[in-house]
């Protein structure tokens, strides 16, 4: 069965907590795995229908609101984009978003320490500069990047833009407007998520130095999408100053060796990949689009007659 949500992510923005919410609500089916990550790395290996197959709602349920949370979408380009539109065009879209400068800083936490079994271990600040300089780490911030892609595919009316410090705020709230957004009737969040993070960093804060890195990396940005969003987001450029406003004349020019010099190595791999992985993408969206027309355009299988036996 195809789905119809998809939540783009991102990640360390509540995408675990809101995945949980939603297994539990009977009005919803979510796939089995939290992230399929079909479109982004599994469409290489894996068909169309293999994909599908996640959202087969289970025998007793009926159940019209299927999808997943896959929070690398959110680093998907335009041509991903286009397929999954034409594959699915009535989709229903939830995308969270935090303050890039926090989520960054719980990135470098997750991919440093939790993802390497070592969550009590600190994060060095020159571990957090690299970080913030590698281009996951970016394109996963690059709000208004996902924001202008997503919606130049599939309109505005699709996508639900849900800022991450009003799921703090007030989480059954936050996943009545979702629940409204992707089709499903009203559900009362249980009591135990209503106060519940999900992979919570535990780390002490980073230096005054190193949140000054990441302010000044996503200030102007930021600054953008509050534009963009019609100032929803007013209180990240504020905590962005603040955290500007305590800088040292030395700090630019070590953020300039550790941009150019030191990250440097990083950026063209990355690149190299990049453009690697675009042309395969192309060709196999062409096999994808193929076989989903083949589908489409197949006659159906014919109903089993079942004998009259009169005895």
């Amino acid at each position: 069965m195809p789905p119809t949500f998809l939540c783009l992510g991102g990640q360390r923005c509540g995408t675990t907590w809101l995945y949980e919410a939603l297994k539990r609500c009977p009005h919803v089916h979510v796939s089995a795995d939290k992230e399929t990550d079909y479109f982004n790395r599994k469409i290489f290996a894996k068909d169309l229908a293999s994909y599908e197959r996640h959202f087969e709602v289970p025998e007793g349920r009926t159940v019209a609101v299927r999808g997943e949370v896959s929070p690398n979408y959110c680093m998907l380009k335009r041509p991903a984009i286009e397929l999954i539109r034409r594959l699915y065009p009535h989709l229903r879209l939830v995308l969270i978003l935090r303050n890039p400068v926090e989520r960054s800083i719980s990135q470098a936490w997750l991919d440093l320490c939790h993802m390497r079994g070592r969550p009590e271990r600190g994060v060095a600040a020159w571990e957090y500069l690299l970080h913030a300089e590698r281009q996951r780490t970016r394109r996963r911030s690059d709000y208004v990047r996902v924001l202008t892609d997503w919606l130049g595919v599939f309109g505005p009316e699709a996508l639900h833009v849900g800022i991450y410090d009003d799921l703090v705020a007030d989480p059954a709230r936050f996943f009545r407007n979702i629940l409204r957004h992707i089709g499903a009737p009203d559900w009362p969040l249980p009591d135990e998520l209503a106060h519940q993070r999900v992979f919570g960093s535990r780390q002490p804060p980073p230096s005054a130095f190193v949140r000054w890195y990441y302010a000044r990396q996503y200030r102007e940005p930021v600054a953008r999408l509050n534009e963009l969003l019609g100032g929803r987001v007013a209180d990240w450029l504020r905590d962005i100053d603040a955290a500007l406003a305590g800088g040292r004349a030395w700090w630019p020019w070590l953020r300039a060796v550790n941009r150019y010099v030191l990250s440097a190595p990083e950026k063209v791999a990355y690149a190299a990949y990049d453009a690697w992985r675009d042309s395969r993408f192309q060709e196999r969206a062409q096999t994808i689009l193929r076989q989903h027309e083949e589908r489409r355009s197949a006659p159906a299988p014919p109903k089993r007659r079942t004998a009259l036996i009169v005895g």
